[in-house]
């Protein structure tokens, strides 16, 4: 199977980047996630990633300046859509 699409996942906490793992581990995409914003950089300048899933609160930044930085200094990444998530995600927890 083909894994064309590329995704990257941050998130300073260690459980989610986990869970992510385990939810996206026979999914049709290439996954890439982790704890650090230094190696999401190095990820991004080596890597053409389709999407970017951020936390919105990281210990250095903030999940809308991380996404303009991506923006301006990984183009073509940059190019496409943005679409900020409002809900938090914890796994394991059920929303009503």
């Amino acid at each position: 199977m083909s894994k064309e699409i590329q995704v990257l996942f941050i998130d300073d906490e260690e459980g989610i980047i986990d869970g992510v793992k385990r939810l996206f581990l026979r999914e049709p995409y290439g996954v890439f996630a982790t704890v650090s914003l230094a190696e999401a950089r190095e990820v991004l300048a080596k890597e053409k990633k389709k999407v970017v899933v951020s936390d919105y609160r990281m210990p250095d930044i903030s999940r809308v300046k991380f996404l303009k930085e991506v923006k301006e200094n990984f183009p073509p990444m940059g190019q496409g859509p943005f679409y900020p998530v409002k809900r938090n995600f914890s796994p394991g927890k059920k929303r009503h």
